[in-house]
């Protein structure tokens, strides 16, 4: 207990290199959550700026009379042949509902293979997948619903702002004091919602409950366990900036500049330079998607049973019986199956 997240981390680390199959889960399974509660973060505030860049670029042209450019680009991709435009939304249609798939199935395999290796249980890539397809449908509602009501948050916390900026038609936009409530409301608000489709996914994979239960059961578990949570996410973004100045470190100099000749054009030559240095990134996101879903499993396996205790409570000491509930979970005299 001690060493919590040592033990988490160190497990996870083995576990990846032992079972190099999870690698290819992981490769998909990166794009369910971003990349781990920090991408909450991060994203969160790239949802505001850019959220804020669509603001002003309405406002513009609204008083521009632009708006009708993009009516004009609608009409006519309508003026096209109707066989050409069921063609172009069914084959997008079909790209994204496999994406969907393959990324949910890959989430779901990883959570299943870190449940039973954390057990001592055999796991193997079949088993597995056969997982993922098993409660695909359970998990994508989890999934649906957390995109939903992340959304949901951000248009809630920017609409002060947007009304307050849309009101005034002479301003140029800055950070006022609506903007930067609306920001720190909506990132521990999505920052809770994902630890909590999280150990709602595990639930389901491991404990077998259905999407309803898992929920309940997933708030129950953050609300007993929110602080080792937060410093579990803070672990993991640490552990992610390191690889990245990793991976920055032994990219070449001439790498994002070589990469715009690339989107300029498709060059043969430009790709076989770049080659390597995308399969680095590939290769190191995809080791770190599986990574840190195998690290959530272990922790869930342990916060589930009562057997982990914060760090910041064990770096301060004994703490008072009433203030000590509120940090950890009560310790389960037995294990329900």
């Amino acid at each position: 207990m001690t060493k919590l997240y040592r033990d988490v981390i160190a497990r996870s680390w083995k576990m990846l290199w032992q079972h190099p199959w999870l690698w290819i889960f992981g490769l998909f399974a990166v794009f369910a959550a971003g990349t781990g509660e920090y991408a909450s973060l991060l994203a969160s505030f790239n949802k505001n700026i850019r959220n804020v860049g669509i603001v002003i670029g309405l406002k513009l042209s609204i008083y521009n009379n632009e708006i009708n450019l993009l009516w004009e680009s609608l009409n006519q991709f309508l003026a096209q042949p109707v066989v050409i435009n069921v063609i172009l939304l069914s084959v997008g249609a079909a790209i994204t509902l496999l994406g969907v798939w393959i990324i949910t199935v890959s989430q779901i395999g990883l959570v299943k293979a870190a449940g039973n290796l954390g057990m001592g249980e055999p796991a193997d890539f079949a088993m597995s997948f056969r997982a993922g397809v098993k409660h695909f449908w359970s998990v994508l509602w989890l999934n649906i619903l957390l995109k939903f009501l992340v959304y949901l948050l951000l248009v809630v916390a920017t609409l002060p702002f947007l009304i307050s900026y849309l009101s005034r038609p002479n301003e140029n936009w800055g950070f006022d004091w609506l903007f930067i409530i609306g920001f720190l409301v909506f990132i521990p608000l999505t920052m809770i919602l994902t630890f909590v489709i999280k150990y709602a996914i595990a639930y389901i994979v491991l404990r077998k409950n259905s999407w309803w239960q898992a929920l309940e059961n997933g708030i129950s578990l953050f609300l007993r366990n929110w602080l080792i949570s937060l410093e579990m996410a803070a672990v993991l973004f640490i552990i992610y900036l390191a690889l990245g100045m990793v991976v920055y470190i032994l990219l070449p100099e001439t790498f994002l500049l070589t990469l715009s000749d690339l989107f300029s054009g498709v060059n043969l030559l430009v790709l076989t330079r770049l080659l390597p240095w995308l399969l680095l990134i590939l290769l190191a996101g995809a080791g770190y998607g599986a990574f840190q879903y195998l690290a959530w499993v272990l922790l869930f396996e342990r916060l589930d049973v009562g057997t982990a205790t914060s760090k910041l409570i064990r770096l301060t000491g004994e703490v008072p019986a009433y203030v000590e509930h509120w940090f950890n979970a009560p310790v389960k005299a037995k294990k329900s199956k």
